[in-house]
């Protein structure tokens, strides 16, 4: 094509318009491919099309796309500006249904078509020859409504799609690029895009500007990851397979599957192999996974004594017979129950040598998250079952507790406050934004069953078990002084939200969170804790409802400006007493009198001589925090992940304070016998010198399939 008497900044434009023009015309037919079929009437300049087949599809974009790309290059041959008026008029009306005669609809039956791309609020930015049309957001009435013209649009030039976390909704908001590689005036006045994400506010050592932790609750590693990347694929449930080249993982190998050392005779009826828990069966029982009967289950490194020890019988109903012993400690679900992980575990990275960084269950769990160090118990109240001696008149937290202050906190159970730093201390003297969001945490919001307050709550359908939305001991910036808000104060405005000095001192619902970001307002370090029922938590939660809240975030923040400079961890807080056959190293000794029994029943996790400092300079080996403890599952979903990549490196909970640290603190530790000083960091997880093209995977909520993949995995 000719393209003489243009600047060179016009030839490079043109250029990319022709090259996204083929690109956008050839991509109903890949589409199709990838999709499911599903009845759609499209109208376009006042006639309406009902398309029931991916052939009638096909049919109808190669009729549209005729008419496109040829009329474009003849007017390119006149005018280059007439030429990217032209293909704005023509593809972003059609596609997204901003103009009065265009309105795309679609049903999975042939009631009631829900309009999925009409109603666009649209910003108009002036340009040499053309006006340019920018859609701020589209509002799509069923996020299970296909992908047809919505994902050609959104893929083709970079554009973004998710699904809303409040309403399940898709939409198209803030484009960043809106066709940036394709508009000269991008180049010639970028003035007139005015979606890019914002500056970051602070520096960072890698590209991440902006960190999300997903921190689930109560799995082993071997509990969802155990057969991987080999699923059993029944009829009716979602099926996986998996892609070729996938790494092969640290799991159940045969002679653990049909010769497991816990059918050890001490197990009792309990004695069994690891068996499959099929998706009828994600409603179960919750293991014990305190500190001691954790130790006592690994049984001195023989790891066979976990129907003894940590193993409670069923439910589930209808699971094979050993579920209703102490066996059911061995069930492990694959990838048609847990699919959206493995999906995710495909396309980006995960771990299969990541661990509890002590034994024990939940808040200790979450107390090493923030500051790697459970040492420095300042204040027990209504007993102390969950704290033991540290060997220097001090205390180390080993079970839960809720914290001291918390206006939801138990007024009978035991209530403790812990001292020394954590990472949000560090952060705040940063200037990094943060903010922990749990779901609950706003005590002014009415659930549609009329729970409210501290009492907030929400029936499983799968569990049937009621449980509320705001649990304490999950919310370890609460045991802080420093960083608690015990009174649930609400931020002052959506602007506020990770910002210090406000009210609400970084602690907030995960309602706010999802709010702040879709207001512009993206912390740079944010944690997220599902609503209770949602925590993937046996015995009130389970695995398809935790499926349904990690998918609808990270669809939702794949739909953001920002999500080029994102990434996703997902790690859980205790492994709830499932079983894992991997025996993590023994790092941080400890020798507590009849509550550290790791070797072999004896009194000890090694000599305890030497354990890392505790949070008081005289204390120079703390008790009480045996680790590593079980393995967990451990992921990292971005842009810039590794894809179909398994690390094998020694990780733990406290990994990811460390690469916060790396990040945005220059380094800078914790200290104070943290273990944040020896954890391994999980940056070997990403690959910063990958092009990172902002990539989509998409993943429908309820099966955890794979509904629109822009990458190659």
């Amino acid at each position: 094509m000719a393209c003489s008497g243009r600047t060179g900044k016009e030839v490079s434009a043109f250029k990319s318009a022709e090259a996204c023009a083929t690109e956008l015309s050839g991509n109903c037919a890949e589409l199709n491919r990838q999709t499911q079929e599903v009845e759609h009437l499209v109208t376009y300049r006042k006639q309406t099309t009902a398309i029931r087949s991916n052939r009638q599809k096909i049919q109808f974009c190669e009729t549209q796309k005729v008419s496109v790309l040829p009329s474009l290059l003849k007017i390119g041959r006149r005018s280059f500006w007439m030429l990217i008026g032209a293909l704005l008029a023509d593809f972003t009306t059609f596609l997204t249904g901003s103009a009065s005669h265009s309105k795309i609809a679609v049903t999975r039956s042939k009631q009631s078509p829900a309009t999925i791309l009409t109603g666009s609020r649209i910003g108009t930015f002036r340009s040499p020859g053309c006006a340019i049309t920018r859609v701020h957001r589209d509002n799509i009435a069923d996020s299970q409504c296909r992908n047809f013209l919505r994902l050609a649009f959104l893929r083709s030039c970079g554009l973004y799609g998710a699904a809303d976390k409040s309403r399940s909704q898709w939409r198209i908001e803030d484009m960043r690029r809106v066709f940036a590689m394709l508009l000269a005036g991008m180049m010639l006045n970028p003035g007139m895009l005015g979606a890019a994400p914002p500056p970051p506010s602070v520096k960072t050592t890698t590209p991440i500007r902006h960190l999300v932790i997903i921190f689930q609750e109560n799995v082993s590693f071997d509990h969802y990851f155990g057969t991987y990347p080999v699923a059993t694929n029944p009829s009716g449930e979602p099926h996986f397979k998996a892609a070729a080249g996938t790494p092969t993982i640290n799991g159940l190998n045969n002679a653990l599957l049909n010769n497991n050392p816990n059918l050890n005779p001490l197990n009792l009826a309990g004695a069994t192999n690891p068996f499959r828990l099929d998706r009828s069966d994600a409603a179960t029982n919750d293991q014990d996974h305190d500190y001691t009967p954790e130790q006592q289950a690994f049984d001195g490194g023989l790891m066979d004594l976990f129907p003894l020890s940590t193993g409670t019988a069923g439910p589930p109903p209808g699971a094979p017979p050993i579920a209703d012993t102490t066996g059911l400690v061995m069930g492990y679900y694959d990838g048609n129950t847990v699919t959206a992980l493995w999906n995710y575990a495909q396309h980006y990275a995960m771990s299969d040598n990541s661990y509890n960084t002590n034994f024990g269950p939940s808040t200790p769990g979450a107390i090493n998250l923030v500051s790697g160090q459970t040492n420095g118990v300042i204040q027990s109240l209504n007993g102390s079952g969950a704290i033991v001696p540290d060997g220097n008149g001090g205390f180390t937290l080993n079970s839960d507790s809720d914290p001291v202050g918390d206006v939801c906190s138990t007024s009978t159970g035991e209530n403790v406050q812990m001292g020394g730093k954590n990472i949000g201390d560090l952060l705040n003297t940063a200037g990094v934004s943060w903010g922990f969001f749990e779901g609950g945490f706003n005590l002014s919001i009415v659930n549609a069953n009329g729970s409210t307050g501290c009492s907030r709550s929400t029936t499983s359908a799968i569990t049937g078990v009621k449980k509320a939305d705001y649990i304490p001991h999950h919310q370890p910036f609460q045991y802080y002084v420093s960083t608690a808000n015990p009174t649930h104060a609400r931020p002052s405005s959506l602007k506020q939200i990770g910002k210090q000095g406000d009210g609400a001192n970084h602690q907030y619902d995960t309602a706010d969170f999802f709010a702040a970001v879709q207001a512009g307002n993206f912390p740079d370090v944010s944690f997220l804790k599902a609503p209770g029922f949602q925590d993937g938590h046996a015995g009130y939660s389970d695995p398809l409802d935790e499926q349904k809240f990690i998918v609808d975030t990270i669809n939702f923040l794949q739909g953001q400006p920002e999500w080029s400079s994102t990434a996703v961890v997902i790690n859980y807080d205790d492994s709830d007493g499932w079983y894992d056959h991997q025996l993590g190293q023994l790092i941080n000794s400890s020798a507590v009198p009849l509550v550290d029994v790791l070797a072999n029943g004896s009194a000890s996790c090694g000599t305890g001589t030497t354990a890392l400092p505790g949070i008081n300079a005289s204390t120079l080996h703390a008790q009480g925090r045996c680790g590593y403890g079980p393995r967990l599952p451990y992921m990292v979903i971005s842009p810039w992940a590794r894809h179909n990549f398994v690390d094998h490196t020694m990780t733990d909970q406290s990994s990811t304070i460390r690469f916060i640290e790396d990040n945005w603190l220059e380094g800078q530790r914790i200290g104070d016998g943290s273990f944040d000083t020896i954890a391994n960091s999980i940056s070997q997880m990403f690959d910063f010198k990958q092009v990172n093209d902002n990539d989509l995977f998409i993943l429908n909520d309820k099966t955890g399939e794979v509904e629109f993949s822009s990458g190659s995995n």
